[in-house]
């Protein structure tokens, strides 16, 4: 991420080191966006990661961001009670002006920003999926199932002509509205974090089997176990993402079958025997 900062500018982006010692004030923030100078709060920015080591990239470089940003405001004291916090949600507006000064936080070491495998049933996003601009959201295995239009006027920040007409009906003043519609992101930055899936296997054995093991869901949950809430299957969910066609190619090869046939061969292992019916996923691993 590069923080820019505005010199004494008025029309070029200048990237900096956000440790140099510069005076960022709420005016020189004003002013970059009243000349149209993008500026990064202006945008939401989503890490994704799917294994242990994005989860904790993902959490040490937020802190970072947050860190440096209250670092090149001069406040220091801000910056070593952010370092040492773990809420789920840090508000990056100043206490005393209401400024947006640093970047929010959404998401902590124990919680994502939105929670997974549960989705709203009208949109197959994800419950409560929403983006703030000037705002950092850390999501573990991304289930963003929705609609090409719904997750493009959510990443984009598009607001739906119904959201549009009800924000007129509430907010009569034509500044107000101009004001309101102005503090929707102008877009998401994303940050994805991937790793070998060989590599990705052999770290989840390798964690998982500790004794005694870091998370006590491997002595109760069914690995296999591929359904969502709504009843319906992973493939269901992401096949059709896979197949779609981009210039008139599919995406990619896999076919549905292809990718039923991991959870047949888990099945095909977890609890295969009679005297392997009772035991734990834990209890597979050793």
């Amino acid at each position: 991420l590069i923080l820019i900062v505005p010199q004494n500018r008025s029309s070029s982006n200048t990237p900096i080191n956000p440790c140099d010692n510069i005076n960022i004030n709420a005016t020189a923030t004003t002013a970059i966006r009243q000349n149209n100078v993008v500026h990064p709060h202006d945008y939401s920015i989503i890490i994704v990661h799917y294994h242990k080591t994005g989860y904790v990239l993902s959490r040490f470089l937020t802190k970072e961001v947050v860190t440096l940003e209250y670092e090149a405001r001069g406040l220091h004291e801000r910056a070593k009670k952010a370092k040492m916090t773990n809420e789920y949600y840090i508000s990056g507006y100043d206490e005393d002006t209401g400024e947006q000064i640093i970047f929010s936080r959404v998401g902590s070491w124990n919680r994502n920003a939105f929670d997974a495998r549960r989705h709203d049933r009208k949109t197959n996003c994800p419950t409560g999926f929403s983006l703030e601009k000037s705002a950092i959201y850390l999501q573990e295995s991304p289930d963003f199932f929705c609609s090409d239009e719904d997750l493009t006027n959510k990443l984009l920040g598009i607001l739906p002509d119904g959201e549009i007409l009800k924000m007129k009906e509430t907010v009569a003043d034509d500044n107000l509205l101009h004001n309101k519609l102005e503090d929707e992101t102008k877009g998401t930055k994303i940050i994805h974090l991937v790793r070998n899936p060989f590599d990705m296997a052999l770290s989840n054995y390798f964690y998982h089997s500790q004794d005694p093991t870091p998370e006590i869901w491997v002595h109760a949950d069914n690995p296999c176990q591929n359904h969502y809430a709504d009843g319906e299957t992973l493939a269901y969910h992401v096949m059709p993402t896979l197949t779609m066609e981009i210039d008139g190619a599919p995406a990619t090869k896999i076919t549905r079958y292809q990718l039923e046939s991991v959870t047949s061969m888990c099945r095909s292992i977890f609890r295969s025997s009679p005297e392997m019916s009772n035991l734990t996923f834990y209890e597979h691993l050793m």
